[in-house]
């Protein structure tokens, strides 16, 4: 029988010839396969989610602790805590988020959010209340109360902090980071800095 994501949630559907459906006047001799198939799939089901290696297209949370890495189309959560890594292909949405590991989605978006690893973004990374990752942080476009870093921070579009900004590596941004607070970077500024001299040089020239 096919496994539980190819069975239809409308129980007239699966009517396909056994061991895959259960058909209206089927053999007396199917029946004990198709029972059979059924209970083989759900048991290989159970199988996947005590593995940890069940992807989910969508993974609503209240809260609670994910030991192993989350892997899914959409993670969404009031307090969101995980042990392993998470790789979303679209939003990771969390009032708290607390991560052991790699952070990876398109968009990042959370009130408190902190990474014992990276977080990439290929879109926006907001985070309200504060952004802490002791990795890098890049994104295409950075927006939060309060940014802190102890790797690099790559910004492929703007970046909007209106807190305090701490970066221990490297600053890459295609345009300015704009800051209300303390401007703290502790190696280099080879965009900025490029910036700067772009415009002492436009100024020299008048």
């Amino acid at each position: 029988m096919a496994d539980i994501s190819t069975w239809s949630p409308v129980d007239e559907s699966n009517n396909q010839p056994p061991p895959d459906g259960w058909p209206e006047n089927q053999s007396p001799s199917s029946v004990n396969n198709c029972a059979r198939a059924m209970m083989g799939a759900v048991r290989r089901f159970y199988d996947q989610i005590i593995a940890g290696t069940l992807s989910l297209p969508y993974l609503p949370i209240t809260g609670g602790t994910i030991t192993g890495n989350i892997t899914a189309n959409v993670v969404t959560g009031q307090q969101l805590t995980s042990n392993g890594n998470v790789d979303v292909a679209g939003t990771v949405t969390a009032t708290t988020g607390h991560f052991a590991g790699d952070i990876t989605g398109n968009v990042i978006s959370s009130n408190q959010l902190t990474s014992n690893g990276n977080i990439n973004s290929t879109g926006l990374i907001t985070a309200g209340g504060g952004l802490t990752s002791p990795g890098n942080i890049s994104g295409n476009v950075l927006t939060g109360n309060a940014v802190n870093s102890n790797g690099n921070l790559g910004v492929a579009g703007t970046g909007n902090i209106a807190g305090d900004l701490g970066v221990a590596g490297t600053v890459f941004a295609h345009a300015f980071v704009d800051t209300d607070g303390l401007f703290s970077v502790f190696d280099t500024l080879r965009d900025l800095q490029a910036r700067v001299e772009a415009l002492e040089g436009a100024a020299h020239a008048r």
